[in-house]
């Protein structure tokens, strides 16, 4: 049984390519115009300016059960649509059953369902068990085919799948979802598809413009914030005091001689400001613009202007978008030298980062090592008519591949993990050379690339195969592939993964070996893998370089991501929940302490002597089974997205192709 999150692409072949790498990377040519590559490269991937702007927030779900095992019927919401498929009964012996020849497809289609974004899960069986054949599965999107996932057949039993469904190729959620289809696409075969216990998940979404406010007054200390920076002409432009225990900000600004704020370390195409002000002139007006500090060639914008008096008045801008790039906030008079006194003032930029795509990469400080002397550590994913086993005997994956025309079997491996680019370096040696050897890389579409064609050698060698950088989907599957369509064993002693900001291990020692077809490097032991040298930053540093200070102990959990936990401090300002905290005790990451020896326990949660509520401290407990006794629980490491979304309910994540409550 396999959790699937994957997307289908149609197959195309190309022609034997160049590929050319940077620093730290090996030429590869392959000029035999008249080879024709065994597996198809889909496009050639590139890393282009990405302006990531708006984050997404998710909320209730509601699980529909479409079909389930044993009924005789599917839900009365749905109706068949269908095509190249015959007329009749679909449902016998309580599973559907449809006959499917090439190119036809089973559809299903609500009648009310309005989503944005779900997940379904259903187990299928095929009736062609050949390890090649696919099964491709599609939704709609207002008439239009979005390719969900596209998956080969392994077995002789149901395939349990759960699918995330989006528009994996733009990276966009679908404007609405009511239709699903189970199509037999590029297989030239007719087989029988049987399906079962068919459920969306229904997540409702909220797509929010804004990331959090970066505040401009640090109210802890009484100070400018440590995002911002101070780069008024004038000096005397700004000043701080405690009045009444409330920070008060003084900013004296005229056209000619404005204040200005530049955000440190990163740009904004818009945003709005929220400030509550007062000043002693009477009826003068207060003015704030945007401008780039690092190119005059953009014109600044003026946003909003707003009338004082000498009572503090609050004021959220109407909201300003454009194309351009800003880094710097202008408060200015329009009439005149006036002195404004400031007691909140927040900024909510719409942020750009051309550095960021449009997925988070899990930050690695060493290399990730997929393949050593103790075997593999990533998930086996091979395909085909691919066998392999590790030998303890002389610490070596050993893969045969059997030749079929028309088959490309490969030895394939694949993370959790999220990655980007980087660098795979392979040690291995084969039984028969001169024969093609394909280095693929899957994003989690299950776009594939085929970045590299070599041929290697029966000796041990090293090779550095550079993997592409892709703009929509991280990367987080690789394969060894045999493509010759002959028989041939692989030895492979070690695999590791580098991202681009650590470099290849011994460079100056390897001496590099170029031919037309491969390359080598003549080293005999394998690299040293060396650790870059870090400066080591604590959790709350890490997040104050986010903006956020760190929540109170045993704050509860209210939003996750890539980034980190967070929760809602008193003063309703997001903070961040901090490890240290939270693994003492699973009840922590949702507001209560562990349960002391005399609390009285019923089930996961207990209550103290004072009436206080606890969490139950035995590694039995799960909340999310009181909840419904189907949901088990798990840790963040145990699911395999950590933690997917947050409800009212608590933290849930995704464990043996089904959801769990964290703990």
């Amino acid at each position: 049984m396999k959790l699937i999150l994957i997307t289908s692409l149609l197959l195309t072949i190309a022609n034997a390519m160049v590929i050319s790498k940077r620093k730290n990377e090996i030429e590869i040519e392959n000029k035999d115009s008249n080879e024709i590559l065994a597996t198809p490269t889909i496009g050639v991937p590139t890393k282009t300016k990405v302006k990531r702007a708006k984050t997404t927030e998710y909320h209730e779900f509601q699980n529909i059960t479409i079909f389930e095992e044993g009924w005789t019927e599917w839900d009365q919401d749905w109706f068949e649509s269908s095509w190249t498929v015959p007329e009749g009964e679909k449902v016998f012996d309580g599973v559907i059953k449809v006959e499917l020849t090439n190119n036809a497809g089973f559809s299903l289609q609500s009648k009310t369902l309005q989503s944005q974004y779900g997940f379904l899960s259903f187990d299928y069986k095929l009736s062609a068990n050949d390890g090649l054949t696919r099964l491709n599965f599609i939704s709609f999107d207002e008439g239009d085919y979005v390719n969900q996932g596209n998956y080969i057949y392994t077995s002789n039993d149901y395939e349990h799948v759960v699918q995330e469904i989006k528009n994996h190729n733009k990276n966009t959620f679908i404007s609405s979802i009511k239709r699903f289809a189970w199509q037999n696409y590029g297989n030239e075969k007719d087989f029988t598809l049987y399906l079962k216990n068919i459920v969306y998940r229904d997540i409702k979404i909220e797509i929010k413009k804004y990331n959090k406010a970066i505040p401009i007054i640090d109210n802890e200390v009484c100070n400018l914030s440590p995002h911002w920076t101070d780069i008024s002409e004038s000096q005397d432009r700004t000043s701080f005091e405690v009045v009444d225990g409330k920070c008060v900000m003084k900013i004296t600004s005229s056209l000619e001689n404005p204040a200005l704020f530049e955000l440190k370390n990163r740009k904004f195409t818009g945003g709005k400001l929220e400030i509550e002000v007062r000043s002693e002139v009477d009826g003068s007006i207060l003015t704030w613009y945007a401008l780039n500090s690092e190119n005059f060639d953009i014109d600044e914008i003026e946003n909003a202007s707003y009338s004082m008096t000498n009572e503090y008045q609050s004021f959220d801008s109407e909201d300003f978008e454009t194309e351009d790039e800003y880094n710097t906030l202008k408060i200015a008079s329009v009439e005149g030298e006036v002195t404004y006194e400031v007691i909140k003032f927040n900024f909510y930029p719409i942020t750009i980062d051309e550095n960021i795509p449009l997925y988070d990469v899990t930050p690695l400080e060493e290399p990730d090592v997929i393949l050593d002397s103790e075997g593999l550590h990533w998930q086996d994913a091979s395909w085909g008519s691919t066998s392999c086993e590790f030998q303890t005997l002389s610490s070596a994956m050993e893969c045969s591949f059997e030749g079929k025309q028309g088959s490309w079997p490969g030895f394939g491996f694949l993370t959790q993990n999220d990655y980007n680019g980087g660098t795979l370096l392979i040690n291995m040696k084969v039984q028969n050379p001169d024969q093609n050897i394909n280095i693929l890389s899957f994003d989690r579409t299950e776009k594939y690339y085929n970045v590299n064609s070599f041929k290697a050698t029966t000796e041990y060698a090293y090779y550095a195969i550079a993997i592409p950088s892709v703009e929509t989907s991280p990367t987080y599957k690789f394969a060894i592939q045999e493509a010759s369509q002959q028989d041939n064993t692989y030895y492979i002693r070690s695999i590791v993964y580098y991202p681009p900001n650590i470099p290849l291990p011994g460079e100056d020692e390897a001496t590099t070996k170029k031919t037309t077809t491969k390359t080598k490097t003549t080293k005999t032991s394998q690299p040293t893998i060396t650790e870059p040298v870090l400066p080591e930053k604590t959790e709350e540093e890490n997040f104050e370089d986010l903006g956020y200070q760190g929540c109170p102990p045993s704050t509860k959990i209210a939003y996750a991501d890539s980034t980190g936990i967070y929760g809602l401090a008193e003063n309703n300002e997001w903070c961040a929940i901090l490890e240290k905290n939270i693994d003492k005790c699973w009840s922590i990451l949702y507001g209560y302490k562990c349960c002391s020896e005399n609390a009285t326990i019923d089930g996961a949660w207990g209550m103290e002597s004072d009436g206080t509520k606890c969490g139950n401290p035995s590694t039995d407990a799960c909340w999310a089974n009181e909840i419904d006794s189907s949901y088990k629980c798990c840790t963040r490491n145990q699911s395999t997205k950590g933690i997917v979304l947050v409800d009212e309910s608590g933290a849930w994540g995704v464990m043996d192709d089904n959801w769990c409550g964290i703990i």
